[in-house]
């Protein structure tokens, strides 16, 4: 199978990088990131949170971090778009996020998708740029 490319990097979940993989396109790979600190402001008023930690750096660094940290929510909706992206006309019914470690804001993301055959689950590894594993997830599907 030829791998279909979408080339553009951006912290908007709608330019992502996505590249289909496997013989019938049942994997894939979107690079994402790094995130802004306009993006980030915007998500914290979007979501009315406004955790000084994700946001200023001075707080996270007197709270033992090294810098701000992504909103979980970025990468849910990242995990949300790869499903879409993978199996286009499905309902997400459950979907599970564990993440492994904080992840920097400044940091670009690999997100892995696989789906069963039938498209049922979607299992996503989230690495960071040196290819530590930082979240996965897993996805139920219906409907398609």
């Amino acid at each position: 199978m030829t791998d279909i490319i979408i080339e553009v990097r951006s912290s908007n979940v709608n330019e992502a990088k996505f590249r289909f993989l496997g013989e019938h396109g049942m994997g894939l790979e979107c690079v994402f990131g790094p995130v802004s600190k306009t993006d980030a402001l915007a998500l914290a008023a979007l979501s009315k949170d406004y955790n000084p930690v994700l946001l200023v750096p001075d707080v996270a660094l007197a709270k033992g971090r090294p810098g701000t940290h992504l909103h979980p929510l970025w990468v849910s909706g990242m995990v949300e778009r790869c499903v879409r992206k993978l199996i286009p006309n499905s309902a997400i019914v459950e979907l599970t996020l564990s993440f492994l470690s904080m992840i920097p804001r400044e940091e670009t993301l690999c997100f892995e998708a696989q789906t069963t055959k039938d498209g049922s689950l979607v299992t996503i590894a989230i690495f960071n740029s040196r290819g530590e594993k930082m979240a996965e997830a897993q996805a139920k599907c219906s409907g398609f």
